[in-house]
């Protein structure tokens, strides 16, 4: 080997690592979680090990791109495809209890109610999220809930604005 093919090399494996920079969040937790499952820290990582890692990860993202499967996906296998890489599910909202979340006040019934109608309006949120703290789990179980109310299939823009007029009258009952 002479110095030419080694500084060749270094550009190359300085490229390589580098292109991870310009990948999206799903590449990248996708390499994260094959870092981990070999148990060595990134930094504990061989340059040649990160490469080998990151194009076995660049083959199984993009195992989709080949010739027979390019347009045969359509947008909602897409998408439930993705919901299930990522081990997320939408879950719809349980308006009932926020109703009751909302009625019972507190902090929480506030952080709910002032969170949906932020969700709905797309209005600021006057809470800092460091409160979700002091909510219980059934309390974040509806925050998340509010947070994808637009996510989970057969919203409609009428069952919301009826939910957000029910809070917007609770909260006047309670102020």
């Amino acid at each position: 080997m002479n110095i030419e093919s080694t500084e060749n090399e270094l550009i190359k494996a300085v490229a390589s690592i580098s292109a991870i920079l310009e990948t999206n969040n799903h590449y990248t937790y996708g390499l994260a979680k094959r870092i981990e499952a070999t148990g060595k820290a990134v930094n504990d990582l061989t340059i040649g090990e990160l490469s080998g890692l990151d194009a076995a990860h660049k083959h199984y993202f993009n195992q989709n791109n080949d010739e027979d499967s390019q347009g045969s996906i359509s947008l909602d296998d897409l998408l439930n495809q993705q919901n299930q890489q990522r081990g997320f599910d939408f879950i719809p909202l349980e308006s009932q209890l926020l109703l009751k979340r909302v009625k019972d006040g507190g902090h929480s019934g506030e952080f709910l109610a002032d969170a949906f109608i932020s969700s709905y309006r797309k209005t600021p949120f006057d809470h800092g999220l460091g409160e979700i703290i002091k909510l219980d789990t059934e309390a974040i179980r509806l925050f998340h809930e509010i947070l994808h109310i637009r996510h989970v299939s057969g919203w409609t823009d009428n069952a919301l604005y009826e939910l957000e007029q029910q809070i917007i009258e609770l909260n006047e009952e309670l102020s």
